[in-house]
């Protein structure tokens, strides 16, 4: 498993940071084979040249898997627009790890 499919699993939040329509992110998140792979995809689909340049690697890359500033545009998301809750209620792994961390803390 993949934290990507944790991060699509916000479908309208990303949806919109991607700037790509909604109905191109699947409704279970948990069940995309390659999430990282996916997650490049719809960053390749995005309206915004500049997200496309910073999230998916060069065309003609022989190595690179993602783009250069991959993971610190996903950071971005993440701290300031991913929406937790939301996501949890899509995927199912995350809303299990949430529940196993929150009964640590309650114990």
């Amino acid at each position: 498993m993949e934290i990507e499919s944790w991060i699509m699993a916000d479908r309208r939040g990303i949806a919109k940071f991607l700037s790509v329509p909604l109905n191109r992110i699947p409704h279970n998140t948990d069940e995309i084979e390659k999430p990282k792979e996916f997650l490049v995809s719809l960053a390749r689909q995005s309206r915004k040249r500049k997200l496309r340049q910073e999230l998916a690697p060069a065309q003609g890359a022989t190595t690179a898997k993602v783009g250069p500033l991959y993971n610190a545009r996903f950071n971005e998301f993440v701290r300031d627009h991913w929406d937790l809750e939301r996501a949890a209620t899509v995927s199912t792994s995350l809303k299990r790890t949430m529940d196993r961390i929150s009964s640590l803390y309650s114990a």
